[in-house]
């Protein structure tokens, strides 16, 4: 898990189930320490790209500047982006000091500014730019498509976006899933590129899971009410 050390093993894609993991034991009654979601909300802030003249400003990759964790590169793309940006968002909920919670709400206003600037509900956005396991580069942009959906979904539930700029991003996404998912109820990667990483199996979880708006959204903000979706999809 990331922290303030910025150690050599340290990503974003384990940062944001041990937060989900901790945030879902304090609604169950866990005392989780305040220094806990504050060392994690540094090292979230310390890896976001800050470059303002970069088309990456905002954005998160899946290591920090910094280092290369398991061969990967740090530049920024869609499903880190948008887990990042859930994360540093529960993070803010557990944090009492009020600059923190400035510095955090400026983060993912920058992060969700990322998003939309590369937006789509078709391919993971910036994922063929990086190498994510030794040297093995992601052949397209589809690449964790379904993993980046799920993000996704936490991201915009978390941070109570109904809409990402003109895009609503759930009616989209349904749209879109509706239309690939196969005669058996299933969905399958369509880059092979980490076929263990994202399986048939795995990739019909985070796409469920994205239908189904399975992010519970944080108690402060009000619950907005869900777009109806058309269960047929559009005609091509």
């Amino acid at each position: 898990v990331g922290m303030n050390s910025l150690a050599s093993d340290d990503h974003l894609s384990t940062t944001q189930y041990a937060l989900l993991g901790l945030h879902a034991a304090s609604l169950r009654g866990a005392k989780i320490p305040e220094p806990v979601w504050r060392n994690a909300l540094s090292y979230l802030l310390k890896s976001q790209n800050r470059q303002e003249k970069s088309p990456d400003f905002g954005g998160w990759g899946y290591a920090p500047p910094e280092h290369a964790g398991f061969g990967c590169f740090s530049k920024p793309y869609g499903s880190m982006t948008a887990a990042a940006v859930a994360s540093v968002e529960l993070c803010r909920q557990h944090i009492t000091d009020e600059k923190a919670h400035l510095k955090a709400k400026e983060s993912t206003d920058l992060g969700i500014g990322w998003i939309e600037r590369h937006y789509s509900v078709q391919k993971n956005p910036g994922i063929s730019a990086n190498r994510i396991i030794s040297d093995r580069k992601a052949s397209t942009e589809a690449a964790f498509l379904f993993y980046y959906l799920y993000a996704i979904e936490r991201c915009c539930i978390l941070t109570n976006t109904k809409k990402i700029g003109e895009h609503s991003w759930y009616q989209e996404g349904c749209e879109y899933l509706l239309r690939i998912q196969n005669e058996d109820g299933s969905w399958f990667p369509f880059d092979k590129t980490y076929e263990n990483a994202e399986s048939t199996p795995i990739a019909t979880a985070f796409a469920i899971l994205f239908v189904t708006r399975s992010s519970t959204s944080l108690s402060k903000y009000e619950v907005q009410e869900e777009e109806p979706v058309d269960p047929k999809p559009p005609a091509k």
